[in-house]
């Protein structure tokens, strides 16, 4: 009888490991949904929802009918917020679980890491015997090894099975850790300075490898194991003697060969080092030289040799009885109730995988990189030097970038032992690291994330524009990309209202906001705004003005379960000769914070538009709320949506020509600092209005929501709205035709406005067309149609990709500058960078 086929639910995934792990599953057929806060990949039904809320877990289970979970949401390592981590990771886990067992989900494949076994000793080719730390070496890591018992202790409970997966230092395209602090260090021109002597290997995993190893692990979840556990045979058996021997399956699966990995990854040779098969020695063995001359023989044969194993292995036949007897209930060669590590099984000296990016780089970057002789900074002098940061940093009242926990993470030994994973997962490797590294940098040359900018010469032509970039323009938005739609070519001029200058002027927010000060979020307007302003946002790069920096807020989450974030070291830039343009609005930065402190929190936009194609951008819990200046700055300069505003020719885009004799009305450009309120998209429409009409309402989100495709729900919703425009709009505005966006409240009685947005072919008709629009306008009985999507199968279900998703580069690994040189900022630039995200909470702090 064939096996019945799994439906998958990937929680966090749209993020980085998330995402392979969806796309894996996708390519072989499977159903999959995803569970997490914005979907961002996959045109596949998706959830929202809170991890450490059971009933947010088990209605999406429910609804999805999944049968598999695959977990891989976790905060970022690096966090100075501990309590996430065990809200997270830990009472998230086990809310995951509580929802499996009360919706009936058979299995449960949980992301770990690696680094719940590392206490800062070195670890030199160690297996999954090797027991949790007694001192946790942090939160991350800790909360971590907590949940992942959690899981373990899960297993065969309730007919849930689970296992656990530990990968080491994830990499690939995707990658918003790992690329950015490397990238930063080669724009620098810094890659000879090396910490230690780089005898220290270290485990890096290619991140498709990764999801395959998931898959497996989902597929052989349910397969009985080669022999029944021990309680299944003796409930007495408490010595070794008492164990059954074993049997053909067990003994075929432990005695079996192994090809070498390199037999599916290649002989491992790093481009920019020397290969080294011997690894790092003092005198040469006997047969040293046999080895090296073998490993560079490219017809040297690497066929697999049966196990030759000591009573310490932990496959031998004491090993496996002790395990046994350690554990009655599970057999120690099967799937459920156990944890693999995962890695290339290539490990790599610590600094060779670095050089192996910049290497790739330079194909990318040709002439960029200086040739020098390596600079190495002993570990001994390195934590001098990071205790003297340290120090620094407290005086001043900020975190170091360069620290002690830095140095020795970069000179430590860190490999596992994946033998476990080869022969009971059937985990292979398929691709090596330097393909691995090759597919990464080009997967972020293909997004436009990698950019050197050119020097700034000394004198600029007049309207030549140059790039005043103070720190690496690492993932920058794609040049020559623009978030505003243009005019459809078969739209009618006859279905809109006359496009002039001064209509569209009507709809700048300091016109509209006085008079509907009641009915929407309280507001600030910023006008005029300081001199320079408008240059420093149309400037090229990505910074924030001198003085706009305060302490980051809590970083967001990600799918990133492994502590690669720390590894990468940066260095001051003493030979720096870029010209930097200095920004500062010290004045501007004060009313911000006034705002801030008065609306506990806010959300900037300028005369027309939001930064909301940049919502991804920022590090904190609620993606578009701003808690500092240089908050508002970096969505403000990250958006494609809010600088239109600052070109006249984008604002009166498509309006008729000027009559010879007019003058153009007066334009100046506002900043609006917003409130911050949570909106939650499945409680907001857009209303149209023409001639004074109210003749459309739609959803204004593209996800299917169950609640508002029922009848009476629409009917409510249809009958609030038409009441708050009439009682509160129509007659207390001069202006005839428009959009409004209308949030309503829980209750689906009353609501706000969000914005005005012209009746005009720029402004999104949603699920109207603007034709179908005019037919009911023209007809002066109908009344007004509130359209949603009736079920996920609609056309328009789950078509929720945004017209600015262009603008999705990994600007998570964007370096924060303030107007000063790299020197300057270099450790508030790393401190941003390893606090960087793409998945996040929800916008009341819960985790997604």
């Amino acid at each position: 009888m064939a096996k019945a086929r799994d439906t998958y639910m990937v929680i966090g995934g749209c993020g980085f490991l998330g995402h392979h792990i969806v796309q894996q599953l996708l390519a072989r057929g499977d159903s999959v949904c995803i569970f997490d806060l914005v979907q961002r990949h996959f045109d596949v039904p998706f959830y929202s929802g809170d991890i450490t809320n059971v009933d947010d877990v088990s209605s999406a289970l429910r609804k999805s009918g999944t049968s598999c979970i695959i977990h891989t949401a976790s905060p970022p390592a690096g966090l100075k917020n501990e309590a996430l981590y065990y809200k997270v990771n830990v009472e998230g886990t086990k809310s995951v679980i509580a929802a499996a067992v009360s919706t009936g989900v058979r299995k449960l494949v949980f992301t770990s890491s690696a680094g719940v076994v590392f206490n800062g000793a070195d670890l030199i080719n160690v297996d999954e015997r090797l027991p949790y730390p007694e001192v946790p070496l942090d939160a991350y890591n800790d909360s971590k090894a907590k949940a992942e018992e959690v899981v373990l202790e899960a297993n065969g409970k309730d007919g849930l099975l689970t296992v656990a997966l530990r990968p080491a230092g994830i990499f690939g395209p995707g990658d918003r850790q790992v690329m950015a602090g490397m990238y930063q260090v080669y724009e620098r021109n810094q890659t000879h300075f090396q910490i230690g002597d780089n005898t220290n290997l270290f485990d890096f995993t290619y991140v498709g490898n990764v999801a395959k190893a998931h898959l497996l692990a989902a597929d052989k979840l349910d397969i009985p194991p080669p022999a029944p556990p021990l309680c299944d045979t003796r409930e007495d058996a408490l010595l070794a003697e008492d164990v059954p021997p074993f049997t053909s399956e067990e003994e075929k699966l432990i005695s079996a060969p192994l090809p070498f990995v390199a037999a599916t990854t290649g002989k491992h040779r790093i481009p920019t080092s020397e290969a080294r098969p011997l690894g790092p020695y003092v005198e040469l063995p006997p047969n040293g030289r046999e080895i090296e001359a073998a490993f560079n023989d490219p017809n040297e044969e690497l066929s697999g040799r049966p196990a030759i194993r000591t009573r310490f292995d932990q496959f031998s036949g004491v090993s496996l009885v002790m395990a046994k007897l350690r554990n009655t209930q599970i057999n120690p060669l099967q799937v459920a109730g156990q944890a693999f590590f995962i890695t290339n099984g290539e490990p790599c000296y610590f600094w060779d995988f670095a050089r192996m990016i910049w290497h790739q780089l330079d194909a990318h970057f040709p002439g960029h990189r200086k040739r020098r002789d390596v600079f190495k900074l002993s570990k001994d002098i390195g934590l001098i030097a990071a205790s003297g940061a340290e120090l620094y940093g407290k005086l001043v009242g900020k975190e170091p970038a360069f620290t002690r926990f830095k140095v020795s993470f970069s000179c430590a030994t860190r490999w596992h032992n994946i033998e476990k994973a080869r022969r009971i997962l059937d985990y292979e490797p398929d691709v090596g690291l330097d393909e691995g590294v090759q597919r990464m940098v080009q997967w972020c040359s293909l997004m436009g994330s990698i950019y050197i900018p050119k020097r700034i010469p000394k004198k600029s032509e007049p309207g030549e524009r140059h790039n005043h970039h103070s720190t690496p323009s690492v993932f920058l938005t794609p040049p020559n990309t623009t978030s505003q739609p243009s005019i459809p070519m078969d739209d009618d001029p006859a279905w809109f209202p006359p496009q002039t200058r001064s209509y569209i002027l009507s709809f700048q927010f300091s016109n509209w906001y006085p008079i509907f000060l009641k009915h929407t979020i309280k507001s600030t307007i910023i006008r005029p705004v300081p001199a320079g302003f408008q240059e420093y946002l149309t400037s090229d790069g990505i910074f924030v003005p001198e003085g706009a920096e305060d302490n980051p807020s809590d970083s967001q989450l990600s799918d990133d379960s492994d502590d690669l974030a720390e590894t990468t070291i940066t260095y001051s830039d003493a030979n720096s000769d870029f010209r930097v343009k200095h920004w500062a609005f010290p004045d501007l930065d004060q009313r911000i914070r006034n705002c801030i402190e008065e609306y506990e929190g806010i959300f900037p936009k300028l005369n027309f538009s939001s930064p909301k194609d940049a919502y991804w951008v920022l590090f904190n819990a609620n993606p578009l709320r701003c808690t500092s200046p240089s908050d508002v700055y970096i969505l403000l300069k990250s958006s494609d949506f809010a600088t239109h505003d600052t070109d006249t020719k984008n604002v009166f885009s498509g309006c008729i020509d000027l009559a010879p004799d007019e003058e153009p009305p007066n334009y100046e450009l506002e900043l609006i600092l917003r409130k911050w309120y949570p909106i939650e998209r499945n409680r907001e429409v857009r209303c149209f209005v023409r001639n004074r009409r109210l003749i459309g309402i739609s959803q204004r989100d593209m996800n299917y929501y169950e609640f508002l495709a029922e009848e009476q729900t629409k009917t409510k919703i249809l009958a609030s709205v038409s009441k708050f425009w009439e009682t509160e709009i129509k007659d207390k505005w001069d202006v005839k035709d428009y959009t409004i966006d209308f949030l309503l409240t829980r209750e689906l009685t009353k609501g706000h406005i969000i914005d005005f947005n012209p009746y005009s072919p720029r402004t999104d008709s949603l699920l109207f067309t603007y034709k179908e629009l005019h037919s009911i306008a023209q007809d002066s009985h109908a009344v007004p149609e509130f359209r949603v999507i009736p079920s996920a199968d609609h056309p328009a279900a789950m078509s929720n990709i945004p017209v600015f998703q262009h603008n999705m580069v990994p600007l998570e690994a964007l370096t924060l500058s303030a107007g000063r040189t790299v020197s300057e900022l270099e450790e508030a630039l790393k401190e941003q960078i390893q606090e960087s995200m793409q998945n996040g909470v929800t916008h009341d702090g819960k985790a997604a």
